[in-house]
């Protein structure tokens, strides 16, 4: 398993994952503490967004693959969706099971969660698009 990180693939998706990370958090916090849409819908439209940026990214430089547009977008929202409820249904309360005897507010603890769902995220996502969506 450690030697799967160790390929060029891992290094290239990470550089366009802080891209990209950059992008959504941006926009799911906006959405989050400006528009007030909350956490599920400040997630969910974020990650429309900047997934949609992720799939051209990832083919083109992190992968190299000449896998079908078609093929391609319906394979990576397919992915992008189970890894973003997973990531995000995880996320949540683990976070307000671990922050529990904290002094965070419940505000405070889902934008951790937020932050931890984007975590979990990436790594369930690099996995999916490496073995199933370029291969």
């Amino acid at each position: 398993m450690i030697t799967f990180f160790k390929n060029i693939s891992f290094i290239k998706f990470i550089i366009v994952g802080i891209i990209n990370t950059a992008i959504g958090m941006a926009l799911m916090f906006f959405f989050y503490s400006v528009l007030m849409l909350g956490y599920w819908a400040s997630s969910f439209i974020a990650y429309i967004i900047a997934s949609l940026i992720s799939y051209f990214l990832n083919k083109k430089i992190t992968f190299e693959s000449n896998v079908g547009n078609k093929t391609g977008i319906i394979k990576f929202f397919l992915l992008i969706s189970v890894c973003y409820f997973l990531a995000y249904s995880i996320a949540r309360p683990f976070v307000f099971f671990t922050l529990q005897f904290t002094n965070f507010s419940a505000k405070e603890m889902e934008q951790i969660a937020l932050f931890t769902g984007m975590i979990f995220f990436s790594i369930l996502n690099y996995i999916g698009q490496k073995l199933w969506v370029f291969k």
